[in-house]
């Protein structure tokens, strides 16, 4: 009932934002972003499983030459789910300090250190470390009209060590990229979009949950309510793990927000 309890508290806190007016100094950014999906996986052990995550970003920028920006960062991070594992019932900060370079053509990388903290709420343990990291981001309108818009968007990052505390030879390399294609259909006020999208993970250690390949395909409706944007998806998921022969097929569904200050 806690974790439910939580992830109901997602949702209020998305709708919360449209109406939250908050002024910024130049250079300073603010973002909030949350969600709620079931399951988390499509593995038998999560069915019915309910996941939520709330996420708030504050970033500080100064500018360099060219297309160059030093970035430094304050993460913190709340996930619950309704199966109560350790691992996904987590509080966790992290302080870190980057260099982006923006590209005219296909987004944004950055580099840099990042100092974290991660408390498991149902044992208690806490962990801390410091981790390098490489990363990527990309949203990019490549065809359509402004109302129905075909995107290029995803992230991928690689991270040692691969988790915070962990092995200094230790590394985690993961991502996911999606092509969306948006239609106008009146007198609809929400926008609605097909997506295929394409991630996988590995890492050195050789986990199986850590060494996939995920297809997905599905819908998704968006809204504009103020300045948050909310969004409704579901979609089919292959999962296959490789190390350990294992593949998942499943449906998930998931509301979301986001909120830029």
């Amino acid at each position: 009932m806690r974790q439910i309890n939580c992830a109901l508290a997602v949702i209020s806190v998305g709708l919360g934002f449209p109406g939250c007016g908050l002024a910024l100094p130049d250079g300073w950014g603010l973002v909030a972003a949350g969600g709620v999906k079931s399951p988390l996986v499509t593995s038998e052990a999560d069915k019915d499983n309910l996941s939520s995550e709330l996420i708030f970003i504050g970033t500080r920028d100064w500018d360099l030459p060219g297309q160059w920006t030093l970035q430094a960062l304050g993460v913190a991070q709340f996930e619950r789910e309704t199966a109560g594992r350790s691992f996904n019932v987590t509080d966790s900060a992290t302080l870190g300090l980057v260099v982006r370079y923006r590209m005219v053509c296909c987004g944004t990388v950055s580099s840099g250190v990042r100092y974290g903290y991660e408390k498991q709420i149902p044992t208690g343990l806490e962990t801390t470390g410091v981790q390098l990291g490489l990363d990527h981001v990309v949203y990019k309108k490549i065809a359509g009209e402004w109302s129905a818009p075909r995107v290029v968007s995803g992230w991928s990052n690689i991270r040692f060590p691969g988790s915070k505390g962990g092995d200094v030879e230790d590394w985690v390399a993961q991502g996911r990229y999606e092509i969306s294609q948006g239609f106008e259909i009146r007198p609809l006020s929400a926008a609605p979009s097909l997506y295929f999208g394409l991630g996988s993970t590995l890492d050195k250690e050789g986990l199986s949950y850590n060494n996939k390949f995920v297809a997905d395909i599905g819908g998704r409706l968006s809204w504009k309510l103020g300045k948050t944007a909310v969004s409704f998806d579901i979609r089919m998921l292959r999962d296959r793990r490789f190390l350990s022969d294992e593949l998942y097929i499943g449906r998930q569904i998931r509301l979301g927000f986001r909120r830029v200050f």
